[in-house]
């Protein structure tokens, strides 16, 4: 069996055969601002520069997926929620937006597929995916976020 291809790698598995190797998903996030030099606060709500430096740190590990560099709680903002966000770590949510049974029906959401109303979703999950897809030049898989 000869050196395969992420895609191939992946669809070997699903299949229930043995690949090559075992596939490697790395979720490392915020791991890979750090072992590339950076500071996260520079790489939080960039999403063209965090996909160069996903590409990067994926050359270099030679991972079959990429996960990307995602501000997860960015999307709590849009909600108007506060979430804390230090220099050189992920932010975290800072208190609840249901804070009884009954705001779930008389607190609102907002659409995800509308920009006006996603915007720090946008500026921390989905842009950053969008651009490390578009400079994905390794054969890589990207993976997504749910």
């Amino acid at each position: 069996m000869g050196k395969m291809t992420p895609r191939e790698r992946l669809d070997t598995v699903v299949a229930g055969k043995l690949p090559d190797r075992v596939p490697v998903h790395d979720v490392s996030c915020i791991s890979m601002s750090k072992a590339m030099g950076y500071v996260w606060k520079d790489l939080r709500y960039d999403a063209e520069k965090s996909a160069k430096v996903a590409m990067e740190y994926n050359r270099l590990t030679k991972s079959d997926f990429c996960f990307g560099m995602l501000e997860t709680p960015a999307m709590f903002m849009d909600l108007g929620m506060n979430i804390s966000q230090p220099d050189d770590n992920y932010g975290n949510v800072l208190g609840s937006y249901f804070a009884e049974p009954e705001d779930v029906d008389s607190k609102g959401l907002y659409d995800p597929y509308n920009p006006k109303e996603s915007e720090w979703l946008r500026k921390g999950i989905v842009d950053k995916i969008i651009a490390l897809r578009k400079v994905n030049d390794t054969g890589t898989l990207v993976s997504a976020w749910s």
